[in-house]
């Protein structure tokens, strides 16, 4: 990734570390889990969301970020079956809606 798109996006893994260490359940881990799989960065991602789903097992969009990680590692039938579950919770959510049909088109 360019150099220029990184610093924009360690400026805001630092402020939402500081906002997830402020308070562990908010939702915000689905922003920095975000931030650290469009860097590459899969594993910290992983871990970030999966915290963050033990707090907020029901929020939609943390299953989505999870499908998202899962399909870069490419884990499909994980990646799959948390697309499953974010529309389960939400059945209009366009980014799992849309997610689960690029993951079939592979």
């Amino acid at each position: 990734m360019a150099e220029n798109q990184q610093n924009p996006l360690l400026g805001k893994i630092a402020a939402y570390t500081e906002i997830l260490d402020a308070d562990p359940r908010s939702t915000i881990f689905v922003s920095l889990s975000e931030c650290y799989r469009k860097m590459g960065m899969l594993e910290e991602a992983l871990s970030v969301v999966q915290k963050g789903l033990t707090y907020l097992p029901d929020y939609g969009p943390g299953h989505v970020v999870l499908a998202r990680i899962k399909c870069q590692q490419e884990d499909f039938e994980a990646s799959e079956a948390s697309f499953t579950k974010a529309l389960a919770i939400d059945p209009d959510n366009l980014a799992a809606l849309v997610g689960c049909s690029r993951l079939y088109l592979l």
